[in-house]
């Protein structure tokens, strides 16, 4: 939801690679926000932690090599109408300083493609998005990333169970 008009807007399936299918995929939206600067926004939500680990990893990691292909084409298209900023923002079911996942490389992948992390320097209590279950440990799974803007906070805000097992997360950008 957006007071601008997008540009552009659609949602795209992940595509199957071999034997890993992801399941689910993206939203994507391109607006004008201010005269020769285009905000691209990617709403995603990666395989969950149901399954086996390593498959479920290598499953996260071919979405974002998908949504990085997608982010750079669209960056190529766009970027003939002026600045571009990227916002990628979502449940990507894994963490980066969270032990469980110490090689997967999903969201390295958008750190290394220049993005910034909206929970970085928070401390994990401050950010926790899915509380604890009788299943699995409380986890930070829901982020924001920003690529050419910089974040001026980022929190977490408590939801009804009945929405949804997970908070929603809020961050305050400027680009």
């Amino acid at each position: 939801a957006s007071r601008f008009q997008p540009l552009s807007a659609w949602i795209e399936m992940w595509k199957p690679n071999g034997a890993l299918v992801p399941p689910r995929g993206f939203a994507f939206a391109a607006y004008e926000v201010a005269p020769r600067h285009i905000l691209m926004v990617y709403a995603v939500h990666l395989k969950s932690n149901r399954g086996e680990v390593s498959e479920d990893i290598a499953i996260r990691e071919e979405s974002m090599r998908q949504l990085s292909a997608h982010m750079h084409a669209m960056n190529d298209a766009y970027g003939k109408l002026g600045t571009v900023s990227c916002i990628v923002g979502g449940d990507f079911n894994t963490a980066p300083d969270d032990s469980r996942f110490a090689g997967e490389k999903t969201m390295r992948m958008l750190r290394d493609d220049g993005f910034s992390w909206c929970w970085q320097d928070i401390p994990f209590p401050r950010r926790i998005s899915l509380p604890a279950d009788r299943l699995f440990p409380a986890a930070c799974f829901d982020h924001i990333f920003v690529r050419n803007g910089k974040f001026n906070s980022a929190q977490v805000i408590e939801m009804s169970r009945r929405s949804s097992d997970h908070n929603a997360i809020f961050a305050d950008v400027q680009l």
